[in-house]
């Protein structure tokens, strides 16, 4: 029993441009990896307070593809970090799984905004 959980793109762009982050979540019950669907991943962001940070498409839960959105959106310079954690039930075991880089699970997704 197994899941994962990946956070992407990071990416650089202009101030008062609008970033979607991607989570998605899968599981391998031993017959190979499937979407996670209607998972609740949660989503923290650091580097500062941005306009916009909405989690909403998460907090619903995700789709068939084992995918939700975050939305992003800065009218200041800076650095964001986006981190993502789900926990899910494989084969009756809970498992918790965060976007720290290891164990197939991807590292946090980064978001600089520049002006300009």
């Amino acid at each position: 029993m197994d899941a994962t959980i990946s956070i992407a793109p990071s990416a650089t762009n202009s101030i008062g441009e609008f970033h979607v982050f991607t989570v998605t979540v899968k599981v391998n019950s031993g017959s190979g990896w499937v979407a996670a669907a209607g998972v609740n991943p949660k989503v923290t962001l650091t580097g500062g307070t941005p306009a916009i940070f909405d989690t909403s498409d998460c907090d619903d839960g995700t789709d068939v593809n084992g995918n939700c959105q975050v939305v992003l959106l800065s009218d200041v310079p800076g650095t964001f970090k986006a981190h993502a954690v789900v926990d899910v039930t494989v084969g009756g075991l809970s498992l918790h799984r965060e976007t720290t880089g290891l164990n197939g699970n991807s590292g946090d997704a980064t978001k600089t905004k520049v002006a300009g």
